[in-house]
């Protein structure tokens, strides 16, 4: 759990130039398509191949419902990505969507189908929440800061020690992540109370053309060394 502790405000210094500044990409794009695609390729093509070899290696009466788990497998791919789920959290999403589904298909019945069910039920929640989330969030560096924030309710800053590292998304360079290490933060709220987060991995994630925020970032450093 996560125990924050309150501190002073910090004291007032002359505000540094934002950088750059952009929110969490929350439409899908290219790379999102492509998870996608692949994610329901790939599951169709296991549960064809699978339900097949159960039934003398008929794929064609296979075939039909390894689509249909496929397609399942790759909306919900697409919608993790497009909420901010981690990878964890979009693979664990997909494979118990897949297995609600073919437990209301096989007509289960008791806790065989209650389990799958309420737990499909909560992840929805955490998508949605993270959606949310995602959706009220902006980013914003200075030469020694950066900064998120969800609008109307907290900002989190934490210093820039080292060089940001770009991470491209797996499935596509349009999307990406920038990674800071790991930092203390200071948690301002709405109401103005200030409080100290513990050092935690500190990442802008779901940014479209990342690279902008590095080369903003890498230009102000060379300025800042000619003066």
């Amino acid at each position: 759990m996560l125990i924050l502790e309150e501190a002073d405000p910090p004291p007032e210094e002359p505000p540094e130039e934002v950088l750059w500044s952009g929110r969490p990409e929350v439409r899908p794009r290219g790379p999102d398509l492509f998870a996608a695609g692949a994610a329901g390729l790939t599951t169709g093509g296991v549960l064809t191949v699978g339900l097949g070899a159960r039934l003398d290696w008929n794929l064609a009466a296979t075939a039909p419902l390894g689509a249909v788990y496929g397609a399942i497998a790759g909306l919900i791919v697409l919608i993790a990505r497009i909420a901010g789920a981690s990878r964890r959290a979009t693979l664990v999403c997909a494979f118990w969507a897949v297995v609600a589904a073919a437990s209301a298909y096989t007509q289960q019945r008791g806790m065989t189908l209650a389990c799958p069910m309420t737990l499909v039920g909560a992840l929805s929640a955490y998508l949605a929440a993270r959606f949310r989330q995602s959706s009220g969030l902006r980013y914003r560096i200075t030469a020694t800061r950066a900064q998120l924030s969800e609008e109307g309710r907290y900002t989190l800053s934490f210093p820039i020690e080292a060089p940001p590292r770009l991470r491209p998304d797996l499935f596509g360079s349009a999307l990406g992540s920038v990674d800071f290490g790991e930092h203390e933060g200071t948690l301002t709220t709405r109401d103005g109370r200030v409080f100290k987060v513990p050092p935690h991995k500190r990442r802008f994630r779901r940014l479209l053309h990342p690279e902008r925020l590095m080369d903003a970032w890498r230009q102000a450093q060379a300025k800042r060394a000619s003066e």
